[in-house]
This record gives C-alpha cells, sequence and structure tokens, in this order.
C-alpha cells in the first residue's frame, strides 16, 4: 500500500500492477492484451482463442442478430407500423421477448429528450426512437435508478450511461473506437524508406 515516502515512480508503479490485475477481466481491452502476451509466448493456439474474443467484443454483429429477429417478429405479428408509440413498442416488446415480472422495457434514447435530440411525444407513431434496436430490458430497479424517480438514488453520469445503453449500442460504440484507433496507428507508421527497401 501506498505510504508517505513513496515517490512518483513508486505511484506508477504501483498503478500499472493494479491495472495488471484488473486488465484480463476487461472487455476488448482483456482479450487483446492476453493475445498480445500469447503471441510473444508462441502459444498461437491460444492467441487465436483470445483473437476470437476480441473479435466477439468488437463486433455488433450479435446483438445486432437480435434485433433484427425481434423486428420479423413485430412485423410479422404487429398490425400497426413498426415504428408504434412508445407504450405500444414496449408492450410488444415485453411480449415477443418474454420479459419476465421486475423487468421493465427501457428506452435508451429518453422520450424528454438528450442532448440536441429534442423532447417527443410518447404517443406519436413512427419514432425512430421507437425502434427496437433502442430498447433494453433491466431490472425495474436499476430503470428506476437510471431515471432517478420513484425515489430511487440516481446514478452517476457514468453508470447511467452503462446501465441505460444496450448490448448492440457498447458493442457498435467499442467498434467504431477500435476501428478508429486501428486508422490512427496506420496513419503514423513511417512510410518506409525507399533507399532502405531490397532491390
Amino acid at each position: 500500500m501506498p505510504t508517505d515516502d513513496w515517490t512518483y515512480e513508486d505511484y506508477a508503479q504501483y498503478a500499472l500492477d493494479a491495472a495488471r490485475e484488473v486488465v484480463p477481466y476487461v472487455p476488448v481491452v482483456g482479450p487483446a492484451s492476453d493475445m498480445v502476451s500469447d503471441l510473444r509466448e508462441g502459444d498461437y493456439a491460444s492467441a487465436a482463442f483470445n483473437g476470437a474474443m476480441l473479435a466477439a467484443d468488437l463486433s455488433p454483429i450479435g446483438p445486432a442478430t437480435k434485433v433484427l429477429k425481434l423486428i420479423r417478429a413485430i412485423k410479422k405479428t404487429a398490425r400497426a407500423p413498426l415504428l408504434a408509440s412508445a407504450a405500444t413498442q414496449r408492450a410488444r416488446i415485453r411480449r415477443i421477448a418474454e420479459v419476465p415480472p421486475g423487468y421493465a422495457v427501457h428506452h435508451t434514447i429518453p422520450m424528454k429528450g438528450l442532448g440536441p435530440i429534442p423532447k417527443a411525444d410518447s404517443r406519436a407513431q413512427g419514432l425512430w426512437r421507437n425502434n427496437p434496436a433502442f430498447f433494453k430490458i433491466l431490472p425495474e430497479a436499476t430503470h428506476r435508478r437510471v431515471h432517478g424517480n420513484f425515489g430511487a438514488e440516481p446514478y452517476d453520469p457514468l453508470r447511467r450511461i452503462w446501465h441505460g445503453t444496450n448490448a448492440l449500442q457498447k458493442s457498435a460504440a467499442a467498434f467504431a473506437t477500435s476501428r478508429v484507433a486501428d486508422t490512427a496507428e496506420n496513419l503514423a507508421r513511417p512510410f518506409p524508406d525507399e533507399s532502405t527497401r531490397k532491390r
């Protein structure tokens, strides 16, 4: 544990050691770190496995497939348009996804607006935020804390974002971030010196 006589180097090493304990359990970062370690050690089978885990963490394909299945089910059973009113859409999702009691169907893009997104009439049909891609099923207690209503203590902004967004949004954000980072890393690489190339 840190003491009064620690130097900046001691604190840096302590933080690095603590991070190493946490990294294996962090989505995207954990598999990437493990894959690099496996490649350095020559354990290619384990590296391939961790590479697959990394791809799964970064890819929004799995969550998107679930959303598409839900949309197909809605189109088969519903008489109203796909983008129905908020109450109708929640009821549909609750029925089709067989949401158990004690769980809520949450709008990840709130009807009361969010930043530059204006407030919307929850009774209106055709709203893009009523698309199944922007819903999440979560426990009622968590739902209350995300919104800070019914006397529940609201989450801090970071946890509100984490609990208030669904798997598709998280994976899409992770995928986009990884693409930007990869592009930036590739652009930062120096071009090979023509004079040093083998003829």
